[in-house]
């Protein structure tokens, strides 16, 4: 990983074997967080893609790190670039032409019909190599989404290799082992990189970075929410933004939040559209002064329901939280030079140009994709012989895949 970067998130940097990463131990004065899981900026899918459904190997090609690995020639490019255009980015067979009067039977064979035309685009435009290469990323992407015990005991990897029932539980005792020292190891990597890099700043600074950013925390996205979307930067000081996150479930249990708590805040926000998060996010379709007003209002309104039903110490450690999230999506060195803890901590416009400088000299991802390739080896070192052959052959070679925001190429 480097210390600069575009909004992106490298899986490989951001890897669970776990379905929920397993809390590490947290000390006071750790500064920042790692993300556990991510989701991708396909405008569809944002979920664990079956490789056996067309559907789920379309929503792949909007990534641009699978797009390069499959080497598509300029004329598979541009075909490409018409296929998901035409079909707005996604051949969802559920999405059929209606009619008044259809009945069942008639809209069953109009999705049938529409599965078979995109199947016949679809294996017209890969040849067979680039076709069984998007499979085996298909599962790479599975794994780097949802862990790879989750795919091993509950997902389309374990299936396809054959793991039986009688073996999962032994596989997720494993995994759990695996991923605790796993997370710990890229825990020291990436908080020794950020020492480094917090030495470009003041020693007030680097005081005031241990104060906002707090205790160590593991982040973990959630696949399909609106909260993933875009790998948006939450400001830290802004209420509305501060509640979409008690939306992520890592997010909760860091903050000792009951079910209780949750559905009081959650109630409290449905009294008013403008708090509600919905309303903020359409606000961005409206005119410059109307959007002004709700932003306005849901902030006041949001503030009401912080003040009213967190704690002082809850309210300042969900700033914390969001700090090391933003971290956690874009990476320390931009989060300094361009993002909301750069502003907390008053960087300057000379500090931001020596941040500058050092990104092609902190490179921290070596040694995290050692970390990583090492327990996952361990982990598939635990199957038969019989399933390790088997996924092989659906994984292929190795392959950096990179999640990026909503938006970005």
């Amino acid at each position: 990983m480097y210390l600069l970067r575009r909004r992106v998130l490298l899986i490989s940097i951001a890897f669970s074997f776990l379905p929920t990463a397993s809390n590490l131990f947290g000390q006071s004065g750790e500064l920042g967080s790692v993300t556990i899981k991510v989701v991708s900026e396909a405008p569809v899918g944002r979920v664990i893609p079956d490789p056996s459904n067309v559907e789920s190997l379309v929503s792949l090609l909007h990534n641009g790190s699978i797009v390069k690995e499959l080497n598509l020639d300029q004329n598979q490019k541009k075909e490409l670039s018409v296929f998901l255009g035409s079909s707005g980015g996604s051949f969802n067979t559920v999405l059929v032409p209606f009619r008044p009067g259809m009945t069942e039977a008639e809209i069953k064979i109009e999705r049938e019909l529409k599965l078979a035309r995109n199947r016949l685009l679809f294996q017209s435009l890969l040849d067979p190599n680039q076709e069984v290469r998007l499979r085996q990323i298909a599962y790479r992407v599975e794994i780097a989404r949802s862990g790879l015990a989750s795919a091993l005991t509950d997902g389309f990897f374990g299936e396809h290799i054959g793991v039986m029932p009688y073996e999962k539980p032994t596989l997720l005792t494993m995994a759990t082992a695996i991923d605790k020292e796993m997370n710990i190891a890229i825990r020291d990597v990436v908080l020794d990189m950020r020492k480094r890099v917090l030495q470009d700043l003041t020693g007030l600074q680097q005081s005031q970075a241990v104060d906002v950013l707090g205790e160590w925390f593991v982040y973990v996205e959630e696949p399909g929410t609106a909260l993933s979307a875009g790998f948006e930067s939450l400001d830290p000081e802004n209420s509305s933004s501060m509640l979409i996150l008690i939306r992520n479930k890592s997010v909760v249990r860091e903050l000792g939040f009951d079910d209780k708590k949750i559905a009081a805040i959650k109630a409290e926000q449905k009294k008013s559209s403008f708090a509600n998060a919905s309303a903020v996010m359409n606000a961005s379709r409206m005119n410059k002064e109307d959007r002004r007003l709700v932003l306005e209002t849901a902030r006041a309104s949001n503030d009401a329901i912080m003040e009213s039903l967190m704690t002082d110490k809850e309210r300042n450690r969900l700033k914390q939280v969001a700090y090391q999230i933003e971290i956690a999506r874009i990476g320390i060195g931009e989060a300094l030079v361009r993002g909301y803890l750069g502003k907390k901590l008053q960087v300057t416009e000379l500090q931001r140009s020596e941040l500058k400088k050092r990104s092609d000299q902190v490179t921290e991802s070596d040694a995290i994709d050692k970390i990583i390739r090492m327990a996952k080896d361990r982990m598939i070192q635990e199957l038969t012989p019989l399933q390790q052959k088997k996924a092989c052959e659906l994984l292929g070679k190795d392959f950096k895949f990179v999640e990026v925001g909503h938006g970005s190429n």
